[in-house]
């Protein structure tokens, strides 16, 4: 696996440019959605690159969308192809073809430090990614002096967050909520009784208020199942709310 960057490195090469500027036309490249052919184009002339090159790489860009096994014609190295075709397929079994998974050669990340598979998790609900990550071997070894194969990602949280708030998301909750009153003389004790109820309940420590009556109509309208008044008691009180 540790071989399948190389792909977009040889498309790149195939097109005449030299090995030490491919990683300058990877960073190109990953704009490929953005900036689209044409902006392509601008940009690897304003690196000065050969206009041959340029071309090659444009007529290959024209045929985006391209396949895996359109990508043969382009890349000599099949066994890299076999195990991208193989990854791709583990992944749509193991998530029973409830999410699609499609090869993007235009998605280059980080060369400086992926070594093999690179990958965007996105959504039909957003129009940027709202993760992504690869496979690097080598990345741990320069903190521990042992190379160990490993995978990673981040996911962006405020795009996920947007994406909730736009379809109204609500977090499901099967633990119910229970409210503990304290007050200054038996606050200590009151954590100890929330540690306690904890294991089964989702538990609030509330500080004592004169109108409890008040406090327990609106803890109720907010879903609370119980409450437990070690306020004005030293034995426990539940009083249930709600079923």
């Amino acid at each position: 696996m540790k071989t399948l960057i190389k792909v977009t490195n040889e498309v790149i090469a195939n097109c005449g440019f030299d090995s030490d500027d491919i990683s300058s036309v990877c960073v190109t490249f990953d704009k490929y959605e953005k900036i689209g052919i044409e902006g392509i184009s601008l940009e690897l002339l304003s690196k000065n690159f050969s206009q041959n090159c340029i071309n090659n790489f444009l007529d290959f860009l024209s045929s985006f969308p391209i396949t895996l096994l359109e990508l043969k014609n382009y890349c000599k190295n099949t066994q890299v192809i076999n195990d991208l075709e193989k990854i791709i397929d583990v992944c749509s079994k193991i998530s029973n073809s409830e999410y699609e998974v499609e090869f993007d050669l235009s998605l280059v990340r980080g060369q400086g430090y992926y070594t093999g598979t690179v990958f965007e998790i996105k959504s039909k609900d957003f129009n940027s990614s709202i993760g992504g990550g690869g496979r690097y071997d080598g990345l741990i070894g320069k903190f521990i002096g042992e190379d160990i194969p490993a995978v990673g990602f981040s996911i962006g949280f405020e795009r996920i967050y947007c994406i909730l708030s736009e379809i109204n998301f609500v977090v499901p909750n099967t633990r119910k909520k229970i409210a503990v009153i304290y007050n200054s003389v038996n606050f200590s004790n009151a954590i100890k009784i929330a540690e306690q109820y904890r294991i089964k309940y989702d538990v609030s420590l509330f500080e004592e208020t004169k109108k409890l009556g008040k406090f327990i109509s609106a803890i109720a309208n907010n879903g609370y199942y119980g409450i437990i008044n070690c306020a004005k008691t030293s034995s426990l009180e539940v009083f249930t709310i709600s079923e």
